[in-house]
């Protein structure tokens, strides 16, 4: 997939699909969520639901993979 749809823009009166993949109109969507992340990213809470389970089931990550990822470190600073 190369893109998403994002939300609206209204182009010449007229509500137009806001693409992920084009910036010219990027200050100027209207976001279908009401609430953008970081990177644009909007999603449902039944998309993370599907995402933890998918997590928690070892479907995108093996069971070492997850224990290395939420493994807490000790930073060089010591924090």
């Amino acid at each position: 997939m190369d893109y998403c749809l994002i939300g609206y823009v209204i182009e010449n009166g007229i509500p137009t699909n806001a693409e992920s993949n084009k910036t010219e109109y990027i200050d100027r969507v209207n976001y279908l969520s009401g609430i953008q992340g970081d990177g644009s990213v909007v999603t449902t809470i039944n998309d993370l639901f599907l995402w933890y389970n998918a997590i928690h089931s070892n479907k995108v990550l093996s069971e070492s993979s997850k224990q290395l990822l939420f493994t807490q470190t000790e930073l060089n600073d010591g924090s």
